[in-house]
């Protein structure tokens, strides 16, 4: 039996599944900003009569995907992206953050951080102290440590 991870979000928030060896980082949750979105989601807006300009929904919204702005359906959608990922025992980490965080720092640095410890906790602060002062926006982070969920083991019967 395999472990998994269903991942369902909207919003400017990402999430990593972050391995050890080789160091990596597999997407589960992605930002949904017109800046960074793909084309299938600009071309979803202008279809229904919308536009991206300054990176933003009709010029104002900075998401593409939320939920709260009744105001701009059917333009700006509350249908998440879903992403279910098998886990395996090389998978350590998985790092949720909003954009307060990914707009801050890199995800190479988030790998040199996550290779240098073993308690979920400390990555945490490690995240939040190289954020430092440089942040002006809010910053909500989730580290969870996957080796304690993982079961590559057989099942007993």
């Amino acid at each position: 039996m395999h472990s998994s991870i269903y991942c369902a979000n909207i919003g400017d928030s990402l999430g990593y599944i972050i391995g050890k060896t080789p160091l990596s980082a597999i997407p589960v949750a992605i930002e949904d900003r017109p800046d960074i979105n793909d084309s299938a989601e600009k071309k979803r807006i202008e279809n229904i009569g919308g536009f991206i300009i300054d990176n933003r929904v009709n010029g104002e919204l900075a998401v593409t995907r939320s939920f709260g702005d009744d105001n701009y359906e059917p333009l700006v959608i509350t249908e998440p992206h879903y992403v279910n990922q098998i886990l395996s025992n090389n998978h350590r980490w998985l790092i949720l953050g909003t954009d307060g965080l990914w707009d801050y720092i890199d995800l190479e640095k988030v790998l040199q951080l996550a290779d240098t410890t073993n308690e979920a906790q400390v990555l945490s602060d490690l995240l939040i102290n190289t954020i430092g002062d440089n942040a002006y926006d809010n910053i909500a982070i989730l580290v969870v440590d996957l080796q304690f969920y993982i079961q590559d083991k057989p099942s007993k019967t």
